[in-house]
């Protein structure tokens, strides 16, 4: 699996027409795109001092965490 992880700008992450997978409107300060060979989902995310984790999971699946924020 190649799993490509992107931090966007606020306006960004505003602009992409494509899936978000979590989001706050009135907590998020960080936003990131996460891309694979097929699909593309946008994310945002509070905290400043933490970084999203993405883990692969087998060919076809993965686990992304950030914050409170978990999904596979």
């Amino acid at each position: 699996m190649n799993i490509k992880l992107k931090e966007l700008s606020e306006s960004e992450f505003h602009s992409l027409n494509i899936p978000i997978l979590f989001e706050d409107k009135l907590e998020d300060r960080n936003f990131g795109l996460i891309s694979g060979k097929i699909y593309s989902y946008k994310f945002g995310w509070q905290s400043t001092a933490i970084k999203p984790v993405v883990t692969e999971i087998d060919e076809f699946r993965c686990s992304i965490g950030v914050d409170l924020n978990f999904v596979v």
